[in-house]
């Protein structure tokens, strides 16, 4: 609650906090990037594709194909349709998905490896930073949880396990994962904060503090704020009437 201290209320200072989730999320997702173009992650990417690449022979990237940039919209606008929330929740969802396409299209034109040996990463591995399947896997589990509530944890489950199939079956080195799981988190939190903002500006107005109220008579209702006692009607209970009886005498 708001008093005359000029403390903000607790559903603005969620926003703010949600807000300054979102702008962290964003400026580590642009850090590490820095950090890719120059090179500063080539041993643990190395050291990962050695040892943490055991599906890269076979079919294994196939499970991706629901995160994939074909199947991730169809299932972006089933789940926008069944989705039981307002127009404007289902709307910043598709904006949401729709920014991920130029976020990954310029980390991929601005994040350029310094050098890339064939024989310590994949031919791939050039122009991949952030990845986009762990990115729309991150987003489109978060439409889903919000369209099937109970489906929640096995989302959140399915899109771990998107990314790590993604690391895992050499599609993208770690950094490049990373960076996927960074950029859809902070995607999905644009959403979440954007929705205690509208909880924080639907707030009402400030109340009166507890200091300046002043007790109520009996009888008289409280003061309102600038304005006069209003006098309360009470009902009063008439006596029965009993009729006349004559004695028995």
């Amino acid at each position: 609650m708001r008093g005359r201290g000029g403390i903000q209320p607790a559903p603005r200072r969620g926003a703010v906090r949600a807000w300054a989730l979102v702008a962290t999320l964003f400026a580590a997702l642009v850090i590490l990037g820095a950090a890719v173009r120059q090179g500063r992650l080539e041993a643990i990417d190395h050291f990962a594709y050695l040892h943490l690449q055991p599906l890269r022979t076979g079919d294994w990237s196939l499970l991706t194909t629901p995160a994939g940039p074909l199947a991730a919209p169809l299932l972006l606008i089933a789940g926008a349709v069944a989705m039981r929330r307002p127009a404007t929740v289902r709307v910043a969802w598709m904006i949401v998905f729709a920014a991920s396409i130029p976020i990954e299209l310029a980390g991929k034109r601005l994040v350029v490896r310094p050098h890339v040996d064939a024989d310590r990463l994949p031919w791939h591995a050039h122009d991949g930073y952030p990845s986009g399947h762990t990115m729309r896997g991150v987003v489109l589990a978060g439409v889903l949880a919000a369209a099937f509530p109970p489906a929640r944890l096995p989302l959140i489950v399915w899109a771990a396990a998107n990314a790590a199939l993604v690391e895992t079956t050499g599609m993208h080195p770690l950094s490049e994962v990373a960076g996927g799981l960074l950029g859809g988190a902070a995607l999905v939190a644009c959403v979440w904060a954007a929705r205690r903002s509208r909880v924080a500006d639907e707030e009402p107005g400030t109340a009166e503090p507890a200091g300046d109220r002043q007790p109520a008579r009996r009888g008289v209702a409280a003061p309102a704020v600038g304005g006069s006692p209003l006098r309360v009607c009470r009902r009063r209970r008439r006596p029965r009437r009993t009729p006349f009886r004559p004695p028995p005498w």
